[in-house]
């Protein structure tokens, strides 16, 4: 359910034929990377080599989407100040957020 107003959006978009264009350079032509869902791909601009999500979104879709109602465990759940401390003093060795190897 979480995912569910970025799928509509996506969907929507796809429909459409928008959102496809490199979000760096603004070429119109990629190649397909990956697929996710059913309406998201990742795809790498034939221009400037960038690989990214589309439908691409737009600043506004995003403080919908992701703003008000995404969630994705940590990914999304802030640290206060005290575990932020924390996880800098032990460079976040032996963390959820663990990144070394």
């Amino acid at each position: 359910m979480r995912h569910l107003p970025y799928l509509i959006t996506s969907a929507l978009k796809v429909c459409r034929g928008a959102g496809f264009d490199c979000p760096s350079c603004g070429n119109a032509r990629s190649k397909i990377a990956d697929r996710k869902y059913l309406v998201t791909t990742l795809r790498r601009c034939m221009s400037c080599a960038l690989l990214f999500r589309a439908p691409t979104t737009t600043p506004e879709e995003n403080e919908k989407i992701y703003n008000k109602t995404y969630t994705e465990g940590f990914t999304t759940d802030m640290p206060d100040a005290g575990e932020l401390q924390a996880l800098l003093e032990k460079g976040f060795r032996g963390t959820p957020r663990d990144y070394t190897r």
